[in-house]
């Protein structure tokens, strides 16, 4: 326990120094927490298997993930069992529909301020960008995005902070787009995801966590949707021609305020953090790999030419295979959520495990808990081969090594309790990295950077694996080097 708290002092990585190195050497094992209870650790296929989709039933969310997130993100899809659970998820599965994901105008929206962002200090003659920190931009990027498709408008966090930077208001109270976009709220964010964290690794008890800042970075996050809701339940979104969206859906089902709440920021929670944590990474390895990049534009640019709108249309992006293959292996190699957590709800065994050489079942006690090891699993040598570290998105050319009811890769777990945003976030994530290719035709990490010098990169001691830095320079495709700047106008 000493360690784990002390551990950011000692410059540590949480996952990759503390919990991923004995998982690594024995893909499952037991460990014994503070408190003498003991837990089941795996990253092997077959027990996931078992756990996602063969003896679902006899599997729940843990309580420890329950009191874990409650406090912060409320009673949703992600912390509920049984018929609640249940009920969540019909509320929110029927929203994911065709019509919504077809619908990439409000992205490209955002796109066009993210460009303004990045760009805001001038693009030199030669078409280069000037180096700087673009992760703010990448996640008021994302969440404008998610708070368009919940809420049926964008907070404008990316906006709000253009035109402060712009205006010479003097002081004032920032605006709530401000706020939303600003560092109050990312650092509410981070403080909330490392409480989340302590509670949910390390079965840090609530009540040594329960500090004076905490509850007051919970309540900036869960502040968050207030007035949409409040605009929700007054009838706006009832209007003739109002634009669909998540909320609208849900106050048909239910005028709970604080069920939608809690709905609303379990949504908002994957759309923003995962979806963003998913865009740094895959840009940070293209950055860091300008073979893929190259390659990979030079595809996109093959199949969407200049002013060729199909790049809109969600089935075209998906045939556009290189585009998907660089996703799948970024999500590989980082993925969002790296640790997954299950308790059993009756005695059961896992399949593998036991035994002097693994191949034995392994006994379960009803409650006891077993981490998923999510991140160990998708890069164990043993089932990717001895370039398993390695970012190759051409590894996913043999679709024949990844079978259907398979789960060695599950970023978005797998069977019942798999993320119900899942074509969404890879249409998202496919639409945005297509448009960076035709919008820039290099990335170039700074010099002193950790990724540009492939060292450990700064990461947040959240459950998800949010990089700190992606300090780059871009330079602007044109017409006599191989692009168009410009593809449409929205």
């Amino acid at each position: 326990m000493y360690r784990i708290l002390i551990a950011r002092k000692r410059n540590e990585d949480i996952l990759e120094d503390l919990i991923l190195p004995p998982v690594q050497d024995h893909p499952t094992l037991e460990r014994t927490l503070p408190g003498g209870s003991k837990l089941i650790e795996t990253a092997d296929p077959q027990n996931c298997k078992a756990i996602y989709i063969t003896n679902f039933r006899d599997y729940q969310v843990s309580e420890t993930r329950r009191k874990a997130f409650r406090p912060v993100t409320g009673v949703s899809i992600f912390t509920t069992n049984g018929a609640e659970w249940e009920h969540s998820r019909s509320m929110l599965r029927p929203q994911f529909t065709k019509t919504l994901l077809n619908n990439l105008d409000s992205v490209e929206l955002e796109l066009e301020n993210f460009w303004t962002a990045i760009e805001q200090k001038g693009v030199e003659a030669d078409g280069w960008t000037t180096s700087g920190e673009i992760s703010p931009f990448i996640y008021r990027l994302v969440t404008d995005i998610a708070s368009d498709f919940l809420f049926g408008e964008s907070i404008g966090s990316q906006k709000a902070f253009l035109e402060k930077n712009i205006s010479e208001r003097g002081p004032q109270q920032p605006s709530h787009a401000e706020r939303i976009g600003g560092a109050e709220f990312a650092d509410a964010y981070d403080r909330v995801s490392e409480y989340i964290n302590l509670r949910l690794r390390f079965q840090v008890p609530g009540w040594i966590l329960d500090t004076k800042a905490f509850r007051a970075s919970r309540d900036i996050f869960r502040s968050m949707p207030d007035k949409y809701i409040q605009k929700a339940l007054g009838g706006d979104h009832a209007r003739e021609g109002a634009k669909y969206d998540l909320l609208s859906a849900l106050v048909e089902q239910t005028r709970d305020p604080t069920e939608l709440k809690d709905q609303a920021l379990s949504v908002f929670n994957a759309g923003r953090d995962a979806q963003g944590t998913t865009l740094h990474w895959t840009l940070l390895l293209l950055g860091q790999h300008p073979h893929v990049f190259d390659k990979l534009r030079s595809i996109v640019l093959g199949a969407f030419p200049p002013g060729d709108p199909s790049v809109r249309d969600p089935a075209r992006l998906k045939s556009c295979h290189y585009l998907n293959y660089v996703s799948q292996e970024a999500l590989r190699l980082y993925s969002p959520v790296p640790i997954n957590s299950r308790q059993a709800t009756r005695d059961t065994v896992l399949p593998v495990g036991g035994g002097p050489d693994g191949s034995q079942p392994v006994a379960l006690r009803k409650g006891q808990i077993v981490l998923i090891h999510v991140h160990a699993m998708h890069q164990r040598k043993g089932l990717w081969g001895d370039d398993a570290l390695e970012f190759k998105p051409e590894r996913w050319e043999d679709q024949s090594r990844f079978p259907k009811e398979g789960v060695m890769y599950s970023p978005f777990s797998a069977g019942r309790r798999n993320c119900i945003g899942q074509s969404y976030a890879m249409t998202e994530l496919g639409y945005i990295l297509a448009r960076f290719v035709q919008r820039y035709d290099k990335i170039e990490l700074a010099p002193e950077s950790a990724a540009a010098r492939h060292e450990r990169i700064p990461k947040s001691a959240g459950p998800l694996q949010k990089p700190y830095e992606l300090k780059c320079r871009l330079r602007r495709a044109n017409s006599s080097n191989g692009g168009a700047s410009e593809v449409f106008s929205s």
